[in-house]
C-alpha cells in the first residue's frame, strides 16, 4: 500500500518558509510567502497555470523518483505545483516518464476543475492564513 501524499509532501517540503496546499486528487501547490487564504490563493495559482496538456507549456513536466518512498513527483514549468504518482496506480510496475507524466497531468487538471482542498501546511500559524 502507497503511502498517503499528505506524508510524502510533509516529508520533502522542508524549508522554513515553504507553506502547501493539498487538493483531493493529490496536487500539492507550495508557497514561499505567506497568503492571506492559503486555499484561495492555491486554487488561484492552479487555475492561472491553465490546463495542463500536450504540445502546451503549462503542460511541460519532469518526474522525479522519490528515494524513501515508492513513486515519483512530477513537477511542471508552473512553479510550485507538484503531484505525487504512486506506482499502485499503474498495472505495469514500471512504467515510462510518460505514462507517470500523463497521470500527473490528469490529477492536475481535476483538481484545477474541482478545486477541493483536503489539507493546508501554513508555516506562518497566524490563524487568518488558513
Amino acid at each position: 500500500m502507497s503511502p498517503q501524499p499528505k506524508n510524502i509532501y510533509s516529508t520533502i517540503i522542508t524549508g522554513e518558509k515553504e507553506s502547501w496546499v493539498l487538493f483531493e486528487n493529490g496536487t500539492c501547490v507550495i508557497f514561499t510567502e505567506p497568503q492571506a487564504n492559503y486555499k484561495l490563493a492555491a486554487t488561484a495559482k492552479l487555475r492561472a497555470a491553465g490546463k495542463a496538456y500536450g504540445g502546451g507549456e503549462s503542460g511541460d513536466f519532469s518526474v522525479m523518483k522519490l528515494k524513501d518512498f515508492p513513486g515519483w513527483i512530477v513537477s511542471y514549468s508552473a512553479p510550485g505545483i507538484l503531484n505525487y504518482v504512486s506506482p499502485d496506480e499503474f498495472e505495469n510496475k514500471n512504467p515510462s516518464d510518460i505514462a507517470i507524466g500523463m497521470a500527473a497531468r490528469k490529477k492536475r487538471n481535476d483538481d484545477t476543475m474541482s478545486g477541493a482542498v483536503i489539507h493546508t501546511e501554513a508555516k506562518d500559524e497566524s490563524p487568518h492564513t488558513r
